[in-house]
């Protein structure tokens, strides 16, 4: 059944000739769960098992994304990976999604690390070169009172994917969220991401890497909501554009009232490629509270003629060096993946993607 949803909406809206408000897609809902492949290192009482819901976590799409569950399914207990208090786990936790036929997907996974533990999570999302499908997938942490977690989504399907990340976090005091997000490919990429950091000190750290070209269309809202005092953020976006690719980029840091000493920070780094690209950018500072900091900056443009020159001056093409700086943008990034097998995955996508399209 094809369902009419609203995502990715502004918690505060803007005006509506803007048309940035929000997006509304029409998806058929999903059929099915993805097979997950877990390896998951020996660890006393570290498991990953059914759980409900976690209803008190917000996420970046909002609530009609559960619209698209596969019917009868809106209940259904979903993965939760749990580490035990005061657990610290050196290696990392890794779940892959391999797409290998066509359908429609709908994958859930929540992370809750209790009081005092550290984990590291790699979630790899791929699918066959040309195959058509549709995947939402949603990702719940709960961090609790001096907890850390480590995630990284590394999103390296098929132009012919229509894919939604979705994200919901919560940090209680002191406790932290590093995300990191390297979101490659899928012809149509929808991106959210809203995190609560409710305790005193908590802190959450976000980086973005995505490419676009030809039509592909990249759509993202991030949200931080500073509940707790002397609460830190930070996120970071990197993209390249190329064609007459299109990206929306929505940028939220909401203080709320009794948030003294709060730090909040969103920035963007956008290389064009073409003189078609579609690049809109909102950034939000919402301030309910006075003793805070907020701020937003951008680097968007061409690639520098500096750069053109040094590099041509060294034999390479306009568009050889386009190439080159464009893989050194998301190398930086691949770079920060605690796992070797996922960055050499990682390279070898960005290889072909690299130096067939861009």
């Amino acid at each position: 059944m094809e369902k009419n949803i609203l995502i990715n909406r502004l918690p505060a809206k803007t005006w509506n000739w803007l048309k940035m408000n929000e997006t509304k897609i029409s998806m058929e809902t999903a059929e099915k769960a993805c097979d997950v492949i877990e390896k998951v290192p020996n660890a006393e009482g570290v498991r990953l098992e059914k759980q409900a819901p976690m209803q008190e976590i917000e996420t970046g799409m909002g609530k009609e994304e559960a619209e698209l569950l596969p019917e009868g399914e809106t209940a259904r207990k979903i993965n939760t990976l749990f580490i035990p208090e005061n657990s610290i786990q050196k290696e990392p936790i890794v779940l892959e999604y391999e797409y290998v036929q066509e359908g429609r997907y709908f994958d859930q996974l929540q992370i809750q690390a209790e009081e005092n533990s550290e984990v590291t999570v790699i979630l790899l999302y791929r699918s066959k070169d040309g195959m058509k499908i549709s995947v939402s997938n949603q990702t719940k942490v709960y961090a609790k009172e001096n907890a850390k977690v480590h995630l990284y989504t590394i999103q390296l399907l098929s132009k012919n994917t229509e894919c939604l990340c979705d994200f919901g976090g919560k940090c209680e005091k002191d406790a932290q969220i590093m995300n990191l997000q390297l979101q490659l490919g899928a012809g149509k990429l929808y991106t959210g991401a809203s995190t609560e950091l409710s305790g005193e000190r908590s802190n959450y750290q976000m980086d973005i890497g995505y490419l676009a070209e030809g039509t592909e269309r990249v759509d993202m809202n991030y949200v931080v909501r500073h509940i707790g005092k002397k609460t830190e953020s930070q996120i970071t976006a990197t993209g390249i554009l190329k064609d007459k690719a299109f990206k929306l980029f929505r940028g939220t840091l909401d203080f709320i009232t009794g948030c003294s000493g709060a730090k909040g920070a969103e920035s963007e780094d956008v290389l064009l490629l073409s003189e078609d690209v579609v690049n809109q950018t909102i950034p939000l500072i919402l301030c309910g509270e006075e003793d805070v900091e907020g701020s937003h900056g951008a680097t968007i443009g061409k690639l520098d003629e500096q750069i053109l020159f040094y590099l041509g001056s060294r034999g390479f093409e306009r568009k050889e060096a386009e190439q080159l700086v464009a893989k050194a943008k998301m190398d930086a990034l691949c770079s920060m993946v605690p796992s070797q097998e996922m960055q050499e995955k990682i390279q070898s996508y960005l290889e072909e993607r690299i130096h067939e399209g861009l």
